[in-house]
């Protein structure tokens, strides 16, 4: 797909990857609705004087709620007036499984991480097929982990690894919808630094396979949407290595 002119939804969109990936689409002529909990208000103000015209615009965003995954993309299509790209980014880290006294926070890693990326596509797709002459891109998320098991977060591993999965099914859409991810190893953000400070096996692990920049992965999210050869492929991430497309079996069309 063409970014040039497309109107895009940033899940996780004001900050990391997720702000990296808003830049870029701008950047590729492409209007953003930032969507996230976090308020973007003065990033969205920000990207708009800079550029001089309105590119992007800020809506609050729960992703574990389907009425507001479909309030972010009206407000695209108020503001913009249309609909074509969704960024499924957001996302929070594992939960320590062992120690937890309940099942509340992994219930949530789960909901945020997974639930949440299938749910917001569904409805994309919805709008995407009531509109006959609408195609869409869809990129999640997921994460190095969901093929490299690491006993320090087997919540999030696990979430990830359907994310991958659920990519792979969605190959069922083409031509009228392409669904691609990537999958990263750690890479530059808030959320990898808080992981460091709290788990000394991250830290090894960081160490010894290294750190992607935030620009190196929303170069491969770029990627997934530009490149018509992806069709429910993952792009797998990892420092000082050549991008690696992900094979696997792929929902073929129903």
């Amino acid at each position: 797909m063409d970014i040039q002119g497309k109107v895009a939804i940033v899940t996780g969109g004001a900050q990391g990857i997720g702000r990296g990936m808003t830049e870029a689409l701008i950047r590729k002529g492409a209007k953003v609705v930032i969507s996230d909990l976090k308020d973007a208000t003065e990033l969205a103000e920000e990207l708009n004087r800079k550029h001089g015209k309105k590119v992007a615009v800020f809506q609050r965003c729960d992703v574990t709620k389907s009425s507001d995954n479909s309030a972010a993309i009206n407000r695209a299509v108020s503001e913009f007036g249309r609909f074509d790209i969704l960024v499924n980014n957001a996302g929070v880290g594992g939960t320590k499984l062992w120690d937890d006294k309940d099942k509340i926070a992994n219930l949530s890693t789960i909901d945020i991480d997974l639930v949440s990326v299938i749910d917001f596509t569904r409805i994309a797709v919805q709008f995407w097929n009531e509109h006959p002459d609408a195609k869409g891109s869809v990129v999640n998320v997921a994460s190095n982990m969901a093929f490299f098991p690491a006993a320090y977060g087997p919540v999030y591993g696990a979430a990830k690894a359907g994310v991958v999965h659920f990519t792979a099914t969605c190959a069922s859409l083409f031509p009228k919808v392409r669904v691609n991810a990537v999958a990263p190893n750690y890479a530059d953000t808030a959320m990898f630094s808080k992981s460091t400070s709290s788990t000394d096996a991250v830290t090894k692990v960081a160490n010894m396979n290294g750190v992607l920049t935030v620009a190196e992965v929303v170069e491969s999210m770029i990627r997934c949407i530009e490149d018509p050869n992806l069709v429910g492929d993952t792009i797998k991430l990892i420092a000082n290595k050549k991008p690696l497309v992900h094979k696997q079996r792929k929902a073929a069309k129903i």
